[in-house]
């Protein structure tokens, strides 16, 4: 049995757990690339377009024949497969700048939603279906869910991706390398997310104790604005399906990346007994409480769950706004969302040494998980 990582770290003053903590065993390689190799980029007819000009395996070829003159590369005969080259697109686009756990994220959300959808093609969820003035498959921006291209590959991949891209497919295929965020499939960038959301707001406004605010002129519950949205850890559907934040993750800072898990589980079901119901919405909202506390770095507040449950519910919703303020005061934000690295600039080094970031205490998260940290949660009756 594996000795547990958690006793070989020491923990930093008030018991918090470092960011590096069980980092996975190819952090060392993929930062050791990183380090090398982040500024090497390669001639690509594709960069940052809405639908690259040039078809899939054009580019691939391209970028091989480059990749194989590199001495990285190795056996030089060895070929870039469409696989490889697609995800290393799919990580720059995304997260191109960030921690090695962070870029690997991108991939295993790939792969892990490929899964999901019943695809035998990773490459479907990175090119664009067939469309009638589409008549090949392209690489290039986010447009709409998976019936579409759900995620983007619009950014040319830097040699560091493309090496890392090419170890985690490769070793997945193998069984030699497990992902590091579980089944999460679904991904964003939180401080992007709220900042779209901010835009035009349709969240009901509250008072610091939680209470709603009321406009003194019309009776009402104050409003920000007059278009729908959500916040980051508001429970959420993408294509029917319904996702929750999968948790904290060593060397993916929740402020940075936001993984997702399918939790079909947990959606309300027509007819459904109101005991059955009230638990999904307990194990749902300790999840949401999870999300907003490791992503604030503060201590949950008191929620009156024995008080009512709207009482409960706009203590939530505060929260969620404390978060999303918290996100857009982190940064100068971008014009766009595919590079992380426009909104909260180039990510610290998870450094064994130095510590690096940090993140809220396990033994708090541990407890929030269970329910332990918000007292009489199950007696909640829906919301």
């Amino acid at each position: 049995m594996a000795s547990n990582p958690i006793l070989k770290v020491k923990l930093l003053p008030g018991g918090v757990v470092p960011f590096y903590w069980a980092l996975p065993p190819w952090h060392d390689t993929m930062q050791k690339w990183i380090d090398d190799f982040d500024g090497v980029f390669f001639d690509d007819d594709c960069t940052n377009t809405e639908d690259c000009p040039t078809d899939a395996e054009s580019l691939r070829a391209a970028c091989e024949k480059q990749v194989r003159a590199h001495y990285a590369w190795g056996n030089r005969e060895r070929p870039l497969s469409l696989e490889v080259y697609g995800l290393a697109r799919n990580i720059e686009s995304e997260c191109g700048s960030g921690t090695p756990e962070e870029r690997a994220a991108i991939l295993f959300c790939a792969v892990n939603r490929a899964k999901h959808e019943g695809a035998t093609d990773v490459m479907d969820g990175l090119l664009h279906k067939v469309r009638k003035d589409h008549p090949t498959r392209t690489f290039g921006k986010q447009v709409g869910g998976w019936n579409t291209r759900p995620v983007s590959t619009a950014q040319r991949p830097r040699l560091s991706n493309i090496l890392i891209a090419d170890f985690l497919w490769n070793g997945l295929r193998k069984g030699t390398v497990q992902s590091n965020i579980g089944n999460g499939s679904v991904y964003l960038d939180p401080a992007c997310q709220d900042n779209m959301h901010l835009q035009n707001p349709a969240h009901l406004m509250f008072n610091a104790d939680g209470s709603p605010a009321i406009d003194p002129d019309t009776g009402k519950q104050k409003k920000e604005g007059n278009e729908s949205a959500s916040y980051v850890f508001t429970d959420w559907s993408v294509g029917g399906n319904f996702l929750t934040w999968a948790g904290l993750f060593p060397g993916i800072r929740p402020n940075y990346l936001c993984i997702f898990n399918y939790r079909n589980d947990l959606r309300d079901v027509d007819g459904e007994p109101s005991a059955a119901r009230t638990a999904k919405h307990t194990a749902r909202d300790n999840i949401r409480i999870a999300g907003l506390v490791a992503i604030t770095g503060r201590p949950l507040p008191p929620i009156p769950w024995g008080y009512s449950a709207t009482a409960a519910g706009n203590v939530l919703l505060a929260m969620e706004k404390a978060a999303a303020t918290s996100l857009l005061k982190s940064g100068a934000l971008g014009d766009g969302c595919d590079d992380f690295s426009d909104i909260l600039g180039e990510p610290p080094t998870a450094s064994r040494d130095t510590g690096g970031l940090v993140v809220a205490g396990v033994a708090l998260l541990a407890a929030i998980a269970t329910g332990a940290a918000v007292g009489a949660i199950s007696s909640r009756k829906g919301h």
